[in-house]
């Protein structure tokens, strides 16, 4: 999403109030964003443009009209091949590369491994009674 403030306006002007919107987005503030930093997987243009924390998120859909309803982590489904090219880049190892491409085409690769690290947060928010945002 190259604009998320024009996309969550948008979407809230679609909704009516009490509407509700669900986000699953990569959390940089999660321990693995901060170990791993540059090196973190969720750092993966052009999938992801933009990168959010709990607060900023949360500030932003504030801004826009919405109110933070429920906020979680959520894991995620990988395939063997995603995982083992991760390992090569966090290790920094070109066998677990040559590995994983190898992987991408064999019949393992259509597993798909449920894993929650704890850095992708999930939030629920709902568009705010007109009320409440006279003055945001």
């Amino acid at each position: 999403v190259p604009d998320p403030r024009s996309l969550l306006t948008q979407a809230r002007s679609l909704l009516r109030p009490g509407g509700v919107i669900a986000v699953n987005t990569p959390d940089t503030g999660s321990l693995w964003a901060q170990l791993f930093g540059s090196r973190w997987h969720a750092f993966a243009p052009p999938e992801h443009l933009g990168y959010f924390n709990r607060a900023n998120l949360r500030k932003l859909l504030l801004d826009v009209g919405f109110e933070p309803i429920i906020q979680t982590k959520i894991g995620k489904h990988f395939t063997p091949a995603y995982v083992v090219s991760m390992l090569g880049r966090w290790i920094g190892s070109s066998v677990f590369l040559k590995l994983a491409r190898r992987l991408e085409s064999s019949r393992l690769n259509r597993l798909y491994l449920p894993i929650n690290i704890r850095d992708n947060m999930f939030i629920l928010a709902r568009v705010k009674p007109f009320e409440s945002r006279i003055g945001n």
